[in-house]
């Protein structure tokens, strides 16, 4: 298994990887589509670059709702919007724009939601994994109502 490397904030958008002087990482946003680039710097050059998964191939009715969770005692709501998936005054007073990295996970400026779903295949919940959360488990958050 490669080696975890811990991304350190360096200024709004800009990373440093771990220990390692000269390689970083910059996130910006395409102007044209809205959709986050990933651009990994070595010595002030650019050596590899990662674009968001477009929104457009995420079912969003499906992700879409309330959900609960018994460990904050708190409702969130989920919502489809011109940008995307948006999880509502989420862990604060602004709205999170939630990114497709692939089939039912998501990030966001926190960390990374994985969606799950039942026998029925519908979304039954979702766990967040975050710097303050368990990260082998995350934190459960069930859905109790589909908008």
């Amino acid at each position: 298994m490669p080696p975890v490397q811990e991304l350190i904030p360096k200024s709004a958008g800009i990373f440093q990887f771990g220990n390692c002087v000269g390689l970083e990482c910059r996130v910006t946003e395409d102007p044209q589509d809205g959709l986050r680039i990933m651009t990994t710097f070595r010595n002030g050059r650019a050596v590899a670059e990662a674009r968001a998964i477009e929104s457009r191939n995420v079912q969003s009715a499906d992700y879409a709702g309330s959900y609960t969770s018994v460990e904050l005692q708190k409702t969130f709501r989920l919502s489809w919007g011109p940008k995307g998936l948006v999880a509502e005054k989420f862990l604060g007073d602004t709205d999170l724009r939630l990114i497709p990295l692939e089939s039912d996970l998501f990030g966001l400026e926190c960390g990374l939601i994985k969606f799950e779903r039942g026998t029925s295949g519908a979304i039954t919940d979702f766990k967040l994994m975050a710097k303050d959360v368990d990260t082998c488990f995350g934190s459960k958050f069930v859905k109790v109502s589909s908008d």
